[in-house]
């Protein structure tokens, strides 16, 4: 709760914080890097923030000004290949962000076993990886990576339950996005 720290490469650093920069939240659980080298930050109270500049101004997208359900985000992960931004919430589900296009799914409108994801991760354009609280990892397949064309019926999920004591081996590598 103590705002972002940004390393130059002499590794300088400057804080930024809500008093420092105007920084929407000084939390941050995730930070993602678009394709053009822009972070986006999942915070717990303010949503989805961007760095328009290095250490602000900042844009912000929260239920006052967009169509996201929640302020509160857990993760983030953004996909290479189109920029989509995909959002772990504590209460609704995934959110995913193109543009100026929303959509969430939830356990409402799809087969997500729960609503509090706690991490993302993209696998292909098509394919993602989803931790939930309390329902393990989810697969999530995408038949269309395209925002207006998203069908709740061709979002197909495979929950997997591990316990504590067991240990995942991909037999591929998997690119994360942490």
């Amino acid at each position: 709760n103590g705002g972002l720290i940004y390393f130059d490469s002499l590794l300088n650093y400057n804080i930024h914080s809500i008093v420092e920069s105007g920084l929407p939240d000084n939390s941050s659980l995730a930070i993602d890097i678009d394709s053009a080298g822009k972070p986006w930050f999942a915070t717990p109270a303010a949503g989805l923030v961007t760095d328009l500049g290095i250490g602000g101004p900042w844009e912000r997208w929260n239920t006052s000004n967009s169509p996201i359900p929640t302020n509160g985000l857990t993760s983030i992960a953004i996909n290479p290949v189109d920029n989509r931004i995909f959002m772990g919430t504590q209460v609704a589900g995934i959110v995913i962000k193109k543009d100026n296009n929303w959509f969430n799914y939830n356990t409402q409108n799809s087969s997500l076993p729960e609503d509090y994801i706690t991490c993302i991760s993209h696998e292909s354009q098509y394919i993602k990886w989803a931790g939930t609280y309390n329902s393990g990892v989810v697969r999530i397949e995408e038949s269309s990576a395209s925002i207006s064309e998203f069908k709740l019926q061709e979002l197909q999920l495979f929950p997997t339950i591990f316990s504590a004591n067991e240990t995942l081996k991909f037999n591929h590598e998997i690119n994360a996005h942490v």
